[in-house]
């Protein structure tokens, strides 16, 4: 009897201290919502805010141009979330990478942030993702000046290889993919790239070469072929 009386006791207390947790998870929503939309109607009015809540705005604009441009952006108002975003980034760096994850397409707020942070690769690599579709020039030009900044970025020096190749300078995009394959792991096909483009070009002793550097089964037979078929 007794330790169904503490059995007892023990739900209790269990469900008191969930009851207890789900009020404050309540309470810290509230507030944080309420802060938003303080936020957003200081953004549109300042005056009608009270004095202490405005001079907390203003020591902290980059967080406060955040907060609205993620609001902004959470109802669907994209005009006014960029404004924000750029007005935060402009001021601190660290915000980059959420608005690039935010805003990937973006191409106002990644050309700002170039001009805002030249010697910051994410900038570079950012804006070339999003030109490298409608103009491959500017786009190899934005990955080599991010790499410059940041050299062990595999996955920027794989689509620099890929740019090259579609744009025919072939020993660029070789050497692109051979730098990427440093920093990419094993599975990584860069050297297979780089077999595929000296086969084409007819250089039979370096596609059988990077072939067999590489990982993959499917490359060795094409290296065993080739020297059986094609290589006096």
């Amino acid at each position: 009897m007794k330790i169904r009386n503490f059995g007892n006791r023990y739900v209790w207390l269990v469900w008191i201290i969930l009851l207890v947790l789900q009020i404050l998870h309540s309470i810290g929503t509230v507030r944080r919502n309420y802060t938003l939309l303080l936020l957003l109607y200081a953004s549109r009015n300042m005056d009608g805010l009270p004095r202490e809540f405005n001079m907390e705005i203003l020591r902290d604009q980059c967080q406060s141009r955040w907060i609205i441009g993620k609001f902004n952006h959470l109802i669907s108002k994209e005009r006014e979330a960029e404004k924000y975003f750029l007005g935060a980034l402009s001021c601190n760096i660290k915000y980059l990478t959420a608005i690039r994850y935010l805003l990937p397409e973006n191409k106002v707020i990644a050309s700002y942030s170039v001009q805002y942070y030249p010697n910051h690769a994410e900038s570079y690599f950012w804006l070339a993702d999003i030109v490298s579709e409608q103009n491959m020039g500017e786009a190899a030009d934005l990955y080599e000046s991010g790499l410059e900044l940041s050299m062990e970025s595999g996955d920027n020096w794989y689509k620099l290889g890929n740019i090259y190749e579609a744009l025919g300078e072939y020993n660029n995009a070789i050497d692109s993919f051979i730098e990427a394959s440093k920093f990419l792991n094993a599975g990584s096909d860069c050297l297979v790239r780089v077999g595929r483009i000296y086969e084409m070009l007819g250089n039979f002793d370096k596609a059988i070469y990077y072939y067999r550097l590489s990982i993959f089964t499917g490359a060795h037979e094409r290296a065993n072929w080739l020297e059986a078929n094609i290589k006096p």
